[in-house]
């Protein structure tokens, strides 16, 4: 399935698909600077529809099927060697982000696993933006998301859906961030589908510091964390405050995000093409930012911490990739490891970080945060690839 078109946007609208659009156009080329492509690997956006009745709801998109639109990357070489029943692999990305966050990692991961795809989860980029707080959508039934339960469904039963129309029988689930968490939901749900599962720095799994708010802070810092609380509890999102702003202002932030979190990225026509593609995905129509206080709380811990829930996952294999430099804290890897490995059932767990890294290490260390993939696929490093560090479960 190629690309659908978009139905019923307005002027304004129409101009940020395109420049979306034009975005993640930019991005596509730049790939190819990394991960030495071979020269037949092909990579094209594609749009799948994830559900046969169209309901309507969509922002952009009108009365039509809901699509998820992503990116497919294939090494032919590699396809072959791996055989016509191989897993793909499959990336989701973080939240605020965009299926091609992962440009530098594409072609280099096709290169050694045959096919890989990113999403834009359902919600985000240039996938269906049902209009969800309120009056939400949820696959037919309306109302505002209210429950962790929920919140999941938006993103899981999308997955799935995608993951039916595109005929594949199992995949290999990476999820950044967010997409972390979510995935896990997905292969709580659907462990049949899922042939190993890896955990990209992400959100939610140790059980948080319920002592916080016990803490002896100072009026200062109580009054900070209870605007926080109150902004986060009533659904406001870093997308609510960009589309208030000025366009040279709200770029500008984006661009000083770019800047700041991401010094890996020195050339000019990369930093503004992810600039451009982070802003422009913040101003299309809200929709999937808003099921984060539906699955989080403040600071990012999980109403239902996923530690627990991915020790008792029917998946024979997961791995947790972090960066030596995250805010994501490895522990929360290494204490599932733990755990799993003194266990009689449960899944098989490896730990690795990612030198010189951060929470986007994709794009701060792409060469080793490649090679950690691959060997979370089950897969061998070619000779000069550098090697991730691998954690102990008991660190």
């Amino acid at each position: 399935m190629g690309l659908l078109p978009f139905f019923g946007a307005s002027a304004a609208l129409s101009d940020r698909i395109t420049a979306m659009q034009f975005a993640e156009r930019s991005l596509m080329d730049l790939a190819r600077q990394f991960g030495r492509p071979p020269p037949d690997a092909t990579l094209e956006m594609i749009d799948t529809p994830v559900d046969a009745v169209g309901r309507g709801g969509c922002q952009m998109r009108g009365d039509g099927p809901l699509v998820l639109h992503g990116v497919v990357c294939r090494a032919p070489a590699a396809v072959a060697a791996a055989g016509s029943g191989a897993a793909p692999l499959v990336l989701l990305h973080g939240y605020a982000n965009g299926c091609l966050y992962f440009y530098r990692n594409l072609y280099g991961l096709a290169r050694q696993c045959g096919t890989v795809y990113a999403l834009d989860m359902l919600g985000w980029g240039l996938s269906s933006r049902p209009a969800f707080n309120p009056p939400g959508w949820l696959f037919g039934t309306f109302g505002s998301v209210a429950s962790v339960e929920e919140g999941e469904a938006f993103t899981v039963e999308s997955l799935e859906r995608w993951r039916a129309a595109r005929d594949i029988p199992k995949m290999i689930l990476a999820g950044h961030s967010l997409g972390g968490y979510l995935s896990v939901a997905y292969a709580e749900r659907y462990p049949e589908r899922v042939e190993r599962l890896i955990l990209l720095s992400p959100v939610g799994v140790p059980q948080g510091d319920s002592r916080f708010e016990d803490r002896a802070l100072t009026w200062k810092q109580r009054l900070m964390y209870g605007a926080l609380k109150s902004y986060w509890t009533r659904g406001y999102t870093p997308g609510s405050l960009v589309r208030t702003l000025p366009e040279g202002r709200g770029r500008g932030m984006a661009r000083s995000y770019v800047e700041g979190r991401l010094p890996a990225v020195r050339a000019e026509d990369e930093r503004s093409a992810l600039t451009e593609y982070l802003y422009t995905n913040a101003l299309l129509p809200p929709s999937g930012e808003y099921c984060l206080n539906a699955l989080l709380r403040p600071f990012a811990y999980a109403h239902r911490p996923t530690g627990g829930r991915i020790a008792a996952l029917n998946v024979p294999h997961v791995a947790f990739v972090y960066g030596t430099d995250d805010w994501m804290d490895v522990r929360g890897g290494t204490e599932v490891a733990a755990a799993c490995g003194g266990a009689a059932k449960g899944p098989a767990v490896e730990v690795y970080q990612i030198r010189d890294a951060g929470h986007l290490l994709m794009l701060d260390n792409w060469e080793e945060f490649n090679a950690a993939l691959v060997l979370a696929c089950g897969g061998k490093l070619e000779k000069d690839a550098p090697e991730p560090i691998r954690v102990a479960a008991s660190q």
